[in-house]
């Protein structure tokens, strides 16, 4: 919002409007009041009040402008800038939600531990300091003995763990798959099973007529028949009866599939209430260890 200067007060119209409507106040009152006597006419002038400092309209606005800048700056600044890489929509990235029940399963336990711990020594030490059979002060302990101790037991497990784990080479992780090519794959296919056919069509014995002719008169021979030509196939028909199956088979794909519009890209996921389904997921996990115990 661009600021927009306030329009100028016209002082004196201002001033004569004011005194019309004052001197109009002021005749009703007096015609309104019993006219007074000549002895309660003992008039005084009153003394004339002090006039009143001209106030500096153009210094007080540019006062004002200056405070309404320097706020208006401070808030610019304390804004943080969005630029236009962030104001283009990006995919929130998949949560892991097993890992993250395994970490916070962990971390509830170790909580939920602790203060079993806790409220157990509390009890143990009400009933000693009731019975008196101890003293007040406990021998501190040594964190630094305690973590020495708690660091060599993890690493030795954690050896043990890593020798008997198999070694997955990083190459095998970053190499990817090789895209297929169908088109080239069809196409070497085609030219595969044209030789096929070829070669099986050479191999087969071709029926000459001059075999025919020259062989023995035999007794009443029965009438060979003649070999049919085989018809020549129309690779046009052929190939338009394929199109025609592949198009029926590609739409019946396309509304078995569906359809990603991009108003549900656009629309914002609703919020989870992370507290509540903690809270839940805790009750569940509490009742669950309870039942194991």
């Amino acid at each position: 919002m661009e600021w927009e200067p306030e329009p100028k007060q016209d002082m004196k119209k201002e001033r004569k409007e004011y005194e019309s409507e004052f001197l109009t106040r002021y005749r009703n009152q007096q015609k309104a009041k019993p006219k007074k006597r000549s002895i309660l006419l003992d008039w005084k002038p009153e003394p004339k009040p002090k006039p009143k400092p001209k106030r500096n309209m153009k210094k007080e606005r540019k006062v004002y402008e200056n405070e309404f800048l320097t706020r208006y700056r401070k808030q610019q600044k304390a804004k943080p800038k969005k630029r236009a890489i962030q104001l283009e929509w990006e995919p929130e990235p998949k949560i892991d939600r097993r890992k993250e029940r395994k970490d916070y399963e962990r971390k509830y336990v170790s909580k939920f531990t602790k203060l079993q711990k806790t409220k157990l020594k509390i009890a143990a030490l009400e009933q000693k300091l009731r019975l008196s059979q101890i003293e007040l002060e406990e021998p501190k302990t040594d964190r630094k003995k305690e973590r020495k101790k708690y660091e060599n037991e993890f690493l030795v497990r954690y050896k043990k763990q890593q020798k008997v784990k198999p070694k997955k080479k990083v190459s095998k992780l970053l190499t990817p798959e090789p895209k297929i090519d169908r088109k080239k794959e069809r196409k070497d296919y085609e030219k595969e099973f044209l030789t096929r056919y070829r070669n099986q069509q050479k191999a087969k014995p071709k029926n000459k007529i001059s075999k025919l002719l020259t062989s023995d008169p035999e007794p009443t021979p029965e009438p060979t028949p003649e070999p049919t030509p085989e018809p020549k196939i129309d690779r046009k028909k052929e190939r338009k009866d394929y199109e025609k199956e592949f198009l029926a088979r590609y739409r019946k794909q396309q509304k078995a599939r569906p359809k990603n519009k991009i108003s549900k890209l656009l629309t914002p996921e609703p919020k989870i209430d992370r507290k509540k389904e903690r809270k839940e997921y805790e009750k569940e996990y509490l009742s669950r260890l309870k039942n194991n115990l």
